[in-house]
């Protein structure tokens, strides 16, 4: 699968999809709506079927539906997928520019089962397959209408040793402050909820593999 996608390749049942040329897919969790006019600071936006967050403020739309959005010049127009758990990382200039000691995952919470898969390596050596030089993450999200729910992480291959000592979960998309009812494969070192954004952030000491249950 190449990774910009056109919408219809996704969404082949969705006549509105079948002449979009002007938005697409990255990826398994992002959509795309670049401007494309001279001068515009705004556009309209189809979003299909299922929940979506704007990537800038995190306000959540259900498809499938058109909304119009605004996009000045140093603002692109970026929306992700509910369900899916989106790996970030510092901004560097080069691998190996700055040491990497956490890890943030942007969890976007949306009732039901969902999977994503991260890969990582050093960036530098070659033979990312042998064992000892990648490793291979599966996140499952099991969650609720609103905020209970847990999050997996497991290793499905390689044994790779992670550079950073933290994770941070940013959860977005709850409706109230969430509960950490247990954690497994690590522990909580800090904890903080912004009522007015709906979000909840989670610091952890975890392991390569964790799960995290919220009440």
């Amino acid at each position: 699968m190449p990774i910009m996608r056109p919408l219809f390749l996704a969404y082949p049942d969705d006549r509105a999809t079948h002449a979009l040329d002007d938005q697409f897919l990255f990826g398994d969790a992002f959509l795309v709506a670049p401007v494309l006019k001279p001068g515009a600071t705004g556009r309209s936006v189809y979003l299909p079927e299922g929940t979506w967050f704007d990537f800038w403020t995190g306000e959540r739309h259900q498809g499938p539906e058109t909304i119009r959005t605004e996009a000045p010049l140093e603002t692109l127009p970026l929306f992700v997928r509910g369900g899916s758990v989106v790996p970030l990382w510092p901004v560097q200039q080069y691998v190996g520019e700055r040491a990497l000691d956490e890890l943030e995952l942007r969890v976007y919470w949306t009732a039901g089962e969902h999977t994503s898969l991260l890969y990582e390596d050093d960036g530098v050596r070659p033979a990312a397959n042998a064992p000892m030089k990648g490793r291979l993450s599966r996140f499952t999200l099991r969650a609720g209408e609103g905020g209970p729910g847990r999050l997996a992480r497991r290793t499905l291959s390689g044994n790779y040793r992670l550079p950073y000592r933290t994770t941070r979960l940013t959860v977005i998309g709850c409706r109230e402050r969430p509960e950490v009812a247990r954690i497994r494969g690590g522990e909580a070192v800090e904890e903080s909820w912004d009522p007015e954004a709906r979000t909840f952030t989670l610091r952890l000491k975890a392991r390569p593999e964790f799960v995290v249950e919220m009440a």
